[in-house]
């Protein structure tokens, strides 16, 4: 559906307006020239009677009345009605001198004494009756209590617009004085509207036609006004705007010098192509750097996934298995474990301070360094001894690793271990209870040049669980930023104690994954689980 344009609408909306404006202009002003037309004949009417009244001699009048003698008296009332009614010609219909007389309860007559009209002689002397409850009667019930009690009609009741073949009237009347026992004997003025009321439509007609033409002027102004300061601008602008291509418009610069809100939006806009032209620049220029970080996890990733053991050592007496799920952010998690010799098992687990590639390939240098030295002839702490010193020399980034290294003696269950700032190992016992292991902590791998390290040892009986993790498990955050903590790590591997160590491995991974949520890891889980068999022979 195609849309209508703004010239459009406000051209619809300008002729409305003009439309309901000529209107109500003429309705107004046929009502207020009415208005003030209307009280002028009122007016006239009634002051045109009064003046008649009081010059008329209400005792010739009287004994007309009363002798039905047509007097030379009345003859001089009759012809000042008359000089009247054609002085007044054009603006009073009928002036004429007339008595009523009620008759009885709702019917009253009346006879026309003398009239300044053309006709007036044959009506003159004439009774005749008038029932006032006759809606087509000349005269109302109110207006009949004025006259019955001697009062003059007043502007408050000289309107009479009773339907009736004399037309659309204004009646006025006034009291003659000293005349009529029983009757009551008036000056009635009598003015014919329906010549006034074209009169009144003609003015009507005049000033609609003028407003007309002023508002199609108006019209005619403004719309060229709108045109050079709204509508061809638009049109520029939205040219300009389908003009777009990637990287920016290419209509070329235009010109906006409306002076009004228009050049206003179009500084804005062009403020906005700006900022979007340096928004689009700092997004491939992001774009690239994301590229490049993307590019150095995976690389990261590769190490430190080229760290873990390709398979895992088996033997009579021991299960073991373990897992390393690496976060986005890869940080520099492994574990190793691999026999000496027929009799030492070592684990080792470990996690490097720094993320990115840096952190892997110390990683990497730390995990050589151990499976370098230990080669069996040395004590373990001496092993993390000269360990450290390889690490320490040109760290220039102050990196460290955590790290936990247990030598576990296959035919006595005795693991000798040094622990280098990493978490306390849980030992799950035959008999199904939870251990958190009291362990030796010493200071991290690359620390502190020339530190020395202590061993410890603990003893793991047949069917005994020995399980090592990284800090990304006891610090995994659900939704609502609460951790796991030790608490947590306890509570699911008491949920799992049954279970072999690849199951138990496996499904505390899933456990501490649904904890976080999807999508939610910030760093590296790494679990390894050994279940010993025993002493050889057992």
């Amino acid at each position: 559906m195609r849309k209508s344009t703004i010239k459009s609408q406000l051209s619809r909306v300008m002729l409305l307006l003009t439309f309901v404006l000529v209107l109500v202009a003429a309705v107004l002003t046929f009502l207020v020239v009415n208005r003030v037309i209307t009280d002028r004949y009122n007016t006239l009417a009634n002051d045109t009677a009064q003046f008649l009244a009081e010059r008329c001699d209400g005792k010739v009048i009287d004994q007309y009345i009363k002798s039905g003698l047509y007097t030379e008296g009345m003859e001089e009332v009759a012809d000042s009605l008359e000089e009247v009614n054609q002085y007044m010609e054009g603006q009073i219909e009928y002036i004429y001198l007339v008595s009523y007389r009620e008759v009885s309860e709702g019917v009253c007559s009346y006879e026309i004494l003398a009239g300044g009209y053309d006709n007036a002689e044959e009506e003159t002397g004439k009774e005749y009756t008038l029932d006032l409850a006759d809606k087509e009667g000349t005269i109302s019930p109110g207006a009949w209590e004025k006259l019955k009690s001697g009062e003059p009609s007043g502007k408050d009741c000289v309107y009479d617009s009773l339907n009736t073949g004399y037309g659309r009237m204004i009646r006025a009347w006034y009291p003659v004085a000293e005349c009529g026992e029983d009757e009551a004997v008036v000056v009635m003025v009598e003015c014919d509207l329906s010549r006034v009321n074209k009169t009144i439509a003609l003015i009507a007609l005049g000033i609609a036609i003028s407003i007309i033409f002023i508002a199609t002027v108006i019209f005619a102004v403004n719309n060229y006004i709108l045109k050079v300061k709204v509508y061809d601008p638009l049109n520029k602008l939205s040219s300009y705007i389908d003009s777009y291509e990637e990287g920016g418009f290419a209509a070329g610069e235009i010109r906006l010098n409306t002076g009004n809100e228009l050049e206003t939006f179009w500084q804005k806009f062009k403020q906005l192509e700006e900022e979007i032209k340096g928004y689009m620049v700092r997004i491939a220029q992001n774009a690239k750097k994301e590229q490049a970080i993307e590019t150095e996890l995976n690389v990261a990733r590769q190490i430190q996934y080229s760290a873990l053991p390709k398979e895992f050592p088996k033997g009579d007496n021991f299960k073991i298995y373990g897992i390393m799920e690496p976060a986005r952010q890869v940080g520099g998690d492994f574990f190793d474990c691999f026999l000496i010799d027929e009799k030492y098992l070592a684990v080792i687990v470990a996690d490097v301070s720094d993320k990115g590639v840096p952190a892997a390939m110390f990683m990497m240098e730390g995990k050589a360094l151990l499976r370098c030295e230990n080669d069996g002839k040395k004590e373990l702490s001496k092993v993390f001894d000269r360990v450290n010193e390889g690490l320490s020399v040109n760290n220039e980034n102050c990196m460290f690793i955590t790290a936990f290294e247990g030598l576990l003696d296959l035919e006595t269950g005795k693991m000798t271990y040094v622990n280098a700032g990493h978490e306390s190992p849980y030992i799950i016992k035959r008999d199904g209870r939870l251990v958190c292991q009291e362990v030796i902590i010493d200071v991290p791998l690359g620390a502190y040049q020339g530190y020395n390290y202590s061993y410890g040892e603990l003893y793991l009986e047949e069917g005994d669980k020995f399980i090592q993790y990284t800090d990304g498990i006891t610090e995994a955050k659900n939704p609502r930023g609460e951790f796991l903590g030790m608490n947590g790590l306890a509570a699911l591997l008491k949920k799992h104690k049954q279970k072999d160590p690849m199951e138990l491995v496996e499904d505390l991974k899933a456990d501490v994954e649904l904890f976080q949520g999807k999508g939610n890891q910030n760093d590296d889980l790494t679990i390894l689980a050994m279940e010993y068999g025993g002493k050889y022979g057992d």
